[in-house]
């Protein structure tokens, strides 16, 4: 998770890119263009190839930035093997597929490369392509939900964490819808939950809305999961068990009387706070009970064969977590054996 108290991308300390000179916009639309953010989201893209020491062969980093000014989104791909793509410098990449360079801009003799002899926008070796919020977003209606409708900057005076649809998938048409469903879905049980609140549950405080779309949700951040805890061997695994445990079965035990299932329960999805009370996360698979599933429980963390929402999913995988939990406390008692067990 990814606090908005100068950690989001809204708020980097990047300094950013200089100023194009002559006129020379970043871009071959009539928008002008000055500079690029550095990513703030990024995955690399590999194919099945079982002859590579990765098992896959490198395709491409596809990442999301923002152009200035206008603060609009866009999708970008871009060949970055082997560098930091959370580091990189657009501005380098977008020069380069514009065939333009700094020496030639500052002389005023640049000439920016044909745009007929780019590929498409948002391949690699393209311009950055504009991502459409309606695509991307669940519409927003004013006054359908429970939930206030925020300004991503605003400070509510606890550390949040923005939770906003996957756009790395923008470029494909059935992911990216599927990433749109999974986040209206969340949206929907965070507007559920809003007034009826449970301890051991995320605290939604309101949605972020641009452009008339839920761009995101604003949640209550905390800094370390219990899948990060268990591998953590810097430090005991001192974690009351039973407490832990009781925890999120209440907060399943919740949910369940409200008529749904979390149907995804995994380290992964539970955060612990400063006084290490589990919290449980990750919204986007949970349904009504017996509602045929969309995304789903994670392979190993649940019924693998279950086609619904149901409560056997939430308890397999509470049952799961229990034993990956006793048997990161087991390893953790070889090397700190003082830590009393629970």
């Amino acid at each position: 998770m990814v606090k908005d108290d100068s950690l989001s991308y809204d708020n980097k300390t990047s300094a950013p890119d200089p100023v194009m000179v002559k006129n020379d916009w970043l871009t071959y639309g009539d928008e002008k263009v000055t500079h690029w953010t550095p990513p703030w989201a990024s995955r690399p893209n590999y194919a099945p190839a079982p002859s590579e020491p990765n098992g896959g062969r490198y395709l491409y980093t596809s990442m999301i930035i923002e152009s200035s000014p206008g603060r609009k989104l866009h999708y970008m791909r871009a060949s970055v093997e082997d560098q930091d793509p959370m580091k990189l410098n657009v501005r380098a990449l977008v020069l380069q597929v514009m065939g333009l360079d700094e020496a030639a801009l500052a002389a005023g003799g640049a000439t920016r490369k044909p745009k007929t002899e780019l590929p498409a926008d948002g391949e690699v070796g393209g311009m950055p392509l504009e991502i459409d919020m309606a695509l991307a977003c669940p519409k927003y209606e004013k006054g359908s939900l429970r939930l206030n409708e925020l300004d991503e900057f605003q400070k509510p005076g606890i550390i949040t964490f923005i939770k906003k649809p996957n756009l790395l998938c923008y470029k494909d048409p059935a992911d990216r819808d599927a990433s749109r469903a999974y986040f209206a879905n969340e949206v929907a049980v965070m507007d559920m939950l809003h007034d009826k609140p449970h301890g051991n549950i995320i605290k939604c405080l309101g949605v972020v809305v641009k452009k008339g779309y839920i761009f995101g949700i604003k949640l209550e951040y905390h800094a370390v999961s219990l899948a990060q805890r268990c591998a953590d061997k810097t430090r005991p695994l001192d974690i009351d068990i039973g407490k832990c445990i009781k925890g999120i079965a209440d907060a399943l035990v919740h949910l369940h009387d409200l008529g749904y299932c979390h149907n995804d329960v995994k380290p992964d999805n539970i955060v612990l706070n400063d006084e290490d009370t589990p919290v449980l996360i990750d919204f986007d698979s949970c349904l009504p009970i017996d509602q045929v599933l969309g995304k789903g429980t994670t392979p190993g963390w649940g019924d693998d064969e279950s086609t619904t929402s149901n409560v056997k999913n939430d308890w397999l995988g509470l049952a799961l977590v229990e034993q990956h939990l006793r048997k990161a406390r087991l390893a953790s008692l070889h090397k700190y054996p003082s830590v009393t067990s629970s």
